[in-house]
């Protein structure tokens, strides 16, 4: 119980936190561009398994209550299912994906796998839900659902490629057995393709903004 509790406070504290980060880059007409809060989310259910998803829906309804995210007058209980829909279907890939045969938490391929697969599926059902319910925000803007779907798709996979390594790190840091005392080692090899990515990634930003000066992009180191 105590370390559910402990557990909770991290969570809702994270949560509201990266929400409000969040904001920042959503507005009425479309989903956050940059959901860091999808990386806690992940990280959470990754680290503490699919268990976990039961307390994250409780604390993720009462931090948005609270907070103010919920419009009590406008279609409440859809609000509520749009709450629930994204942790249910990260629960569900990371449910699929720990419980698959020959699976290791050591092995990368099963976090990336989970890590492409859950924003997908919540951004899919984004689309279905604002499919069906087109006058909830932000599918009452009028812009195609497809469109909106694919910004939320967007905004989840940074939100989970730029947070869950660190958090991770973090945790292993703090509670996971101690690292031994080595420092790793850089290939060639490995060092070129940094290098490449770090150039080819800025060469494609400096592409779209000469193309069209209005496209705001997401830093990425």
């Amino acid at each position: 119980p105590t370390q559910l509790v402990h557990r909770a406070i991290i969570y809702a504290a994270l949560f509201y936190l990266t929400h409000q980060v969040a904001a920042n880059w959503g507005g009425p007409q479309f989903f956050s561009m940059w959901y860091p809060t999808a990386g806690v989310r992940f990280a959470a259910l990754w680290l503490w398994g699919p268990a976990w998803i039961l307390p994250m829906l409780l604390i993720e309804i009462a931090v948005q209550y609270f907070s103010g995210f919920v419009v009590t007058d406008q279609g409440e209980w859809a609000q509520l299912v749009s709450i629930v829909r994204a942790p249910i279907c990260y629960g569900l890939v990371v449910y699929a994906v720990q419980f698959a045969p020959k699976f290791t938490r050591t092995n990368p391929m099963f976090l990336a796998l989970a890590a492409m697969a859950a924003p997908a599926l919540a951004s899919l059902s984004a689309g279905v839900w604002g499919w069906l319910n087109p006058d909830l925000p932000p599918f009452s803007s009028g812009e195609p659902p497809l469109l909106i779907a694919t910004a939320f798709l967007i905004g989840d996979l940074l939100g989970v490629i730029l947070l869950v390594p660190l958090l991770i790190w973090v945790h292993q840091r703090l509670v996971g057995p101690k690292p031994e005392n080595r420092r790793p080692r850089l290939t060639v090899a490995q060092i070129a393709e940094i290098v490449a990515v770090f150039i080819s990634g800025s060469l494609l930003g400096i592409l779209f903004l000469s193309v069209d000066a209005s496209i705001s992009l997401m830093p990425m180191t």
